[in-house]
């Protein structure tokens, strides 16, 4: 049966039928190949009887897969020419899922069956993964409608060292996550302080709805004294609680990030708040 009636005269990417309703299906479509860069993002709700376009708010570019979340109906995610976009209620409206994420066509995206998380295949043959348990939060607890959200903060933990030269296992080292949500009104500063109000670290996203996140690795600065086999070295800060602030625009957020050390690793040099 054809039900393409209502639909772009385009080719198909991808036909997705929902888990959450067996009479919708979502569409996505390309014209890359006369040239035409609009993104097309097509649903129906009754079987493929009739189509309404979803793409309102995307950038320019081939819209290439699809996938709905399972725990949520609301929850879309698309993958497209320009990177990953979200959106919080069947396709209206969409935000960038982009940070930290090059500027690649997502060819596919796949939702793992036992951990929070998604899984972008690009065209440059890399794979990336993303932890969405923040957007789930966003979506239980409705928070998607405000100017500014800081998601709580997971425990950092320090790199272990190799021997009694202070030589560190950095591929222990578990780096700080900082994730917010912005609905893209302001730029958004992000910064670590210690109990007397140091800046530790900082970072500043643009202007974007949308979901953001920033890696800390902990350190500080590199240190005086020379590094094990002549390889300069950075300082770590010590265990302790520290505090994290989100500013964007007039709205500013906090939370409290914990570090810890591994097994065995002495203490640092730096403490955060009490």
């Amino acid at each position: 049966t054809d039900v393409s009636d209502g639909l772009p005269v385009r080719h198909v990417k991808r036909v997705l039928p929902s888990r959450h309703d067996e009479a919708r299906v979502y569409v996505t479509q390309t014209g890359i190949d006369q040239d035409d860069f609009t993104p097309r993002v097509h649903v129906s709700e009754d079987g493929g009887a009739t189509w309404r376009d979803l793409s309102a708010g995307l950038p320019p570019g081939c819209a290439n897969v699809l996938r709905e979340d399972p725990s949520d109906e609301r929850l879309l995610y698309l993958g497209t020419t320009q990177g990953v976009y979200v959106s919080m209620d069947r396709g209206e409206p969409w935000a960038s899922l982009c940070e930290g994420l090059p500027c690649v066509s997502v060819e596919d995206l796949e939702l793992h069956p036992e951990r929070p998380l998604l899984i972008a295949g690009t065209h440059g043959r890399s794979a990336y993964a993303l932890d969405i348990a923040p957007l789930r939060e966003l979506l239980a607890e409705d928070l998607a409608r405000t100017e500014l959200h800081l998601f709580d903060l997971a425990a950092a933990l320090l790199p272990r060292p190799r021997d009694d030269r202070n030589d560190l296992d950095l591929a222990t080292r578990v780096d700080a996550r900082v994730s917010w949500w912005s609905d893209g009104a302001a730029a958004v500063r992000v910064a670590v302080e210690d109990d007397e109000g140091e800046v530790l670290f900082t970072h500043e996203a643009p202007a974007r709805r949308g979901l953001g996140r920033v890696r800390w690795d902990l350190t500080v600065g590199d240190r005086e004294e020379q590094g094990v086999y002549f390889i300069p070295g950075r300082v770590h800060v010590a265990p302790g609680l520290y505090r994290v602030r989100a500013v964007a625009g007039e709205a500013e957020v906090e939370g409290t990030l914990p570090v810890g050390n591994r097994p065995d690793r002495p203490g640092g040099r730096r403490r955060g708040p009490r």
